[in-house]
């Protein structure tokens, strides 16, 4: 209940353009520092059916899983070099890895306590790497990944446009940027990318989709929300969405969608 009153706090910082990547970042950290170690997905899910009780008991984030797979499937990972920008705690780029084949995944993130927690879980893989940074000045030299993927993490930009400038340059020539967020008037445009450098190959609205997730997994997202300390609950409830907070609302009401896009670097 607690947390439910301050739904309304947390709206209004998170439409100030000034405070709202710096909370959102925040606000992130924080949970890191704070959810149960069950947890290995930080993102919104997808789900393109109905999903049997019994499947998410089994695997009570398959549809954070099926996101991270339908995201990476566009693009060439086969046997390629991919950054994660924004990995969390890490369950991104390891299915990524295990599953979708590629030579090797960095994930980069900026908080420490989630980077811990992936190097734990996922320690002695092949082919996996962890590292701290800023997804705006990535620690690596010119050209050396084939795909970069991004999935919600924009939104914890201040200047999206920074994020583009970074892919780009870290990508080899024709790689493939994989980005998918919600889009509002922060997020970048077609125009932007164009203008960054990218060719804009593929465009997709997966609103309904993200919608079906939050309400068909907002029972273990609860959970996830008691577990924080009281004053942190309500930035929690509307972090991972749950029925009735602005990101929900927003989504279902139409004011907020959740874009998916394939950009391919341009030459020169």
């Amino acid at each position: 209940m607690g947390g439910t009153l301050l739904w309304p706090v947390w709206e209004v910082l998170a439409t100030w353009r000034v405070t709202r990547a710096g909370l959102w970042s925040w606000v992130y950290r924080q949970a890191a520092r704070h959810e149960p170690e069950s947890y290995r997905f930080m993102n919104w899910g997808l789900v393109e059916e109905e999903l049997p009780r019994a499947s998410l008991a089994e695997d009570p984030e398959r549809v954070c899983a099926h996101l991270v797979h339908r995201v990476a499937a566009l693009g060439a990972v086969g046997g390629a070099d991919v950054l994660d920008l924004g990995c969390g705690r890490g369950g991104g780029a390891a299915y990524v890895r295990r599953v979708l084949g590629p030579r090797r995944v960095v994930g980069v993130d900026r908080c420490e306590r989630a980077l811990q927690e992936a190097r734990r879980r996922y320690a002695g893989e092949p082919g996996l790497e962890f590292v701290r940074a800023s997804i705006e000045e990535v620690p690596f030299q010119d050209r050396c990944f084939d795909v970069a993927i991004c999935i919600d993490t924009s939104h914890c930009c201040p200047d999206v446009g920074r994020l583009l400038d970074e892919a780009r340059r870290l990508l080899r020539p024709g790689g493939q940027l994989l980005l998918a967020d919600l889009r509002e008037d922060w997020s970048p445009d077609e125009e932007q990318m164009l203008q960054r450098g990218f060719e804009l190959d593929h465009v997709e609205d997966w609103s309904p989709h993200v919608v079906a997730a939050l309400e068909q997994d907002a029972r273990r997202r609860a959970r996830l929300c008691r577990s924080l300390p009281l004053g942190l609950r309500g930035a929690g409830e509307v972090l991972v969405g749950l029925p009735g907070t602005p990101v929900h609302r927003g989504l279902v009401g139409g004011w907020l969608q959740y874009m998916v896009y394939r950009l391919i670097k341009s030459d020169g």
